[in-house]
């Protein structure tokens, strides 16, 4: 069974203030900006609703247990973006 869904790749999407792509692939792009420059994408999946995101997961730099945090709301994009820089993949200040 997949921890991410379409449906918590799209709430994970509105958490982190993602622009979506539409595309004629069969997948939409999430890009995910902090000060103008995209930090992370992902791409979340259009059709049925219960194929796996798990890919999310790497491409957000997140463990399974903070991804499904994310998704439920435990974490905010402020607190994504702390994590990110303790986990070295963004330099801190603005």
């Amino acid at each position: 069974m997949a921890i991410l869904n379409q449906e918590s790749a799209l709430t994970i999407a509105r958490k982190l203030e993602a622009e979506i792509i539409t595309r004629r692939k069969a997948h939409d792009l999430a890009l995910i900006y902090h000060d103008g420059v995209v930090v992370a994408k992902f791409g979340i999946r259009r059709g049925r609703k219960d194929l796996g995101h798990d890919h999310i997961m790497a491409d957000i730099f997140l463990s399974p247990r903070d991804a499904r945090r994310l998704a439920s709301c435990e974490i905010s994009r402020d607190e994504w973006i702390e994590l990110l820089i303790e986990k070295g993949y963004l330099h801190g200040g603005r």
